[in-house]
């Protein structure tokens, strides 16, 4: 059942998706025609964002969503390629970071370590994380400026964003100010550390189904470093992420 200008016609997994246009589709063209009017579309399933933009450039592929770090390229071949790269603004897709705050057991044993737990459910804790992201940085240098900062979860197209939430800009001297407040223990050399623990390595697990995680890992492994944290990499598949 599909209200939709199409209806799935078949699922090849692992290769593509088929869908057929809905001949009940209730919107109409401008002289009452039926729409949509591309009878069928095919959405090719490819995992590599690479593969998928070679098979776009031999035009095995006509569109394709192109990523921050191909845009200068496939400008260049616009006009030779008889393509037209368009710009449609902020998407609900977005980067974020999560803390694991799960107090759960499975199987008897913590799903967090008792002890980073106790951090990350610190709120001072989370602030500071907040304040040391240089988001301006990261727009610029991972997504070439064509990214906006986002200060809600809630993206600004939904009717339900608040333009009035708090927002946290770049302030690394706020954000030691709360390390503090929060009372997290630092070594003699300054790193924070967790009590029961040797000096704190806090595992930063991008999604490796997300390009643009690859780059931000380790620039967000660089901003937490310069708060006196010692942090390792360990990419996941989404499959293993969300289980984790």
């Amino acid at each position: 059942m599909v209200n939709g200008p199409y209806k799935l016609t078949r699922y090849v997994t692992s290769q593509r998706v088929i869908f057929s246009k809905n001949p009940y589709y209730w919107e109409k063209g401008p002289n009452g025609e039926s729409l949509p009017y591309i009878p069928r579309v095919v959405w090719a399933i490819v995992e590599s964002t690479d593969t998928s933009l070679l098979q776009f450039r031999s035009g095995s592929l006509d569109s394709l969503g192109v990523p921050p770090e191909s845009f200068s390229l496939l400008k260049q071949e616009e006009e030779r390629g008889n393509f037209v790269i368009y710009n449609g603004g902020p998407t609900y897709a977005s980067s974020y970071l999560t803390f694991n705050l799960n107090q759960g057991k499975r199987q008897g044993k913590p799903l967090v370590d008792p002890i980073k737990s106790r951090w990350f459910n610190n709120l001072n804790f989370r602030q500071a994380i907040a304040y040391g992201i240089d988001r301006e940085r990261m727009v610029n240098n991972i997504y070439r400026g064509l990214g906006e900062k986002q200060n809600s979860f809630i993206p600004v197209q939904s009717p339900f964003f608040n333009p009035d939430v708090k927002v946290y800009n770049y302030d690394p001297e706020k954000a030691q100010a709360l390390l503090k407040a929060g009372a997290l223990p630092t070594t003699i050399n300054g790193n924070y550390w967790m009590i029961g623990v040797t000096v704190s390595a806090l595992c930063l697990i991008p999604m490796l189904a997300i390009k643009c995680g690859k780059p931000w890992g380790p620039k967000f492994k660089k901003i937490w470093e310069n708060l006196a944290f010692k942090w390792t990499l360990a990419p996941l598949v989404l499959a293993c992420w969300w289980t984790n």
